[in-house]
């Protein structure tokens, strides 16, 4: 469902690599991933596999949000291009330069430039996400697609491949180093789901053992 509840914080290297040495590694994708090791492989890579152990009760689902889940979870029930208003501002993020190029900048409480923000260093949006807008552009699960045209109508990740090929998957919701246009509720992007990207990351989602009506 697009409404499933969204783990509130995006996965930062650090982090990932803490929890990765705080659990025990199983006999599946989790020792997998400790062989890998974060650096070795792609985080798109990464994610499917940390998702993938199913020892890993709080980690059972899907690596990343749908398309149509980020959408929904970054507009917070808002209309405007971002959920704070229709400018982008310093205040609710870790954006970059406004363009052309790419390039962070510093302003307002964003303080930080050519690197990421600790994670939840600016206000959460009213659904009580962290990050949902610059920070690292977050891989979703779809296939890239140039448009909507044939996608799920049910907020499921669009996993039918483009042109014979699904190694280009969906990016959302921008980067320290993008201009505010990629950080708007409706911009896309794309990368290879085998590269490997300074500014881009995932964030897990959790089913909700709470039943939906």
């Amino acid at each position: 469902m697009i409404g499933e509840p969204l783990v509130g914080r995006e996965a930062q290297l650090r982090q990932l690599d803490e929890f990765l040495d705080s659990v025990p590694a199983g006999p599946d994708a989790l020792a997998i991933v400790g062989e890998m090791g974060i650096g070795k492989t792609s985080l798109f890579e990464v994610a499917l596999a940390v998702a993938d152990d199913r020892d890993l009760r709080v980690l059972t689902s899907r690596p990343s949000e749908s398309e149509a889940q980020f959408e929904y979870a970054a507009r917070a029930g808002t209309t405007t291009a971002f959920p704070w208003g229709d400018k982008l501002d310093h205040n609710y993020g870790n954006f970059g330069i406004a363009g052309p190029g790419l390039g962070g900048k510093a302003e307002g409480r964003d303080v930080w430039v050519d690197q990421t923000a600790p994670v939840a260093s600016f206000p959460p949006n009213p659904f009580g996400l962290y990050d949902m807008g610059g920070g690292i552009n977050q891989w979703v699960e779809d296939c890239w697609h140039g448009n909507y045209e044939g996608a799920p109508n049910d907020g499921r990740p669009w996993l039918e491949a483009n042109r014979g090929g699904c190694n280009g998957r969906v990016l959302r919701g921008g980067s320290w180093r993008y201009d505010r246009t990629a950080a708007k509720c409706a911009a896309r992007d794309n990368g290879e789901a085998g590269g490997r990207y300074v500014g881009v990351g995932f964030r897990v989602v959790c089913s909700s053992p709470i039943n939906h009506r």
